[in-house]
């Protein structure tokens, strides 16, 4: 599951992933497919909340900045210091860190739970306090509070005689902890910048400079 994959990549996040391409296997060494996007972004999504709220002018370039700085699973990995120095450095916007707190706070109050979360175990737990406060939901806040370095090492057994769990109660965890997502920003697309939604067209027609048209197919692999 996507979070078993998030707790696999508890201290690597600096790694850089596997390359990938679905063409790989095509004799064409410079053929890419074409590919056209929604016009709404991570970005923008969020933009649209911030224009929900009441604040200042000010807060609003504060915390476009915050939106800026999220990674691409929707995770905030500076800390209000840091930000406060690069908004006066960068964007001339004069702060101090407690007004930049205030910004990373509303902006964790956002849809999709989870956003502008420090880090994994800040993420579900945002998520949590957003359920119906369930005794397995309490039940699974407090494992991530108290007991978060067993959580991240699977350390089962270890739980379930530490909160005096029955198969039951732990299935109800397990089952909890599968409905959490790691990377809230994947709710609202990728990385700021690229497409919420893609659409992949049979053929492309082009006009050229003397005012005659050509068409083709996008991929001479579609079947």
């Amino acid at each position: 599951s996507a979070l078993d994959d998030a707790l696999e990549g508890i201290g690597r996040d600096d790694e850089m992933p596997p390359s990938f391409h679905p063409n790989s296997s095509t004799d064409n060494a410079d053929y890419e497919e074409m590919v056209w996007g929604d016009t709404t972004s991570f970005y923008d999504k969020l933009r649209e909340q911030v224009g929900e709220q009441d604040i200042t002018p000010r807060e609003c370039s504060i915390i476009d900045y915050v939106i800026g700085s999220l990674d691409s699973d929707g995770l905030l990995r500076k800390d209000a210091d840091t930000l406060c120095d690069e908004l006066e450095i960068f964007q001339n916007v004069e702060c101090t860190p407690a007004d930049v707190q205030r910004m990373m706070d509303l902006l964790k109050t956002f849809d999709p739970a989870g956003i502008g979360a420090a880090d994994l175990r800040e993420c579900l737990l945002l998520q949590l306090q957003r359920r119906e406060q369930t005794p397995v939901v309490r039940l699974t806040t407090r494992i991530l509070t108290d007991s978060y370095k067993d959580f991240i090492a699977k350390h089962w057994d270890a739980l379930r005689k530490t909160y005096h769990m029955s198969d039951d109660t732990f299935d109800d965890f397990r089952n909890e902890i599968r409905r959490l997502n790691p990377k809230p920003g994947a709710a609202l697309g990728e990385a700021e910048g690229r497409s919420l939604q893609q659409v992949t067209p049979d053929f492309v027609v082009e006009t050229l400079d003397d005012g005659t048209t050509r068409m083709y197919l996008n991929s001479g692999e579609v079947p």
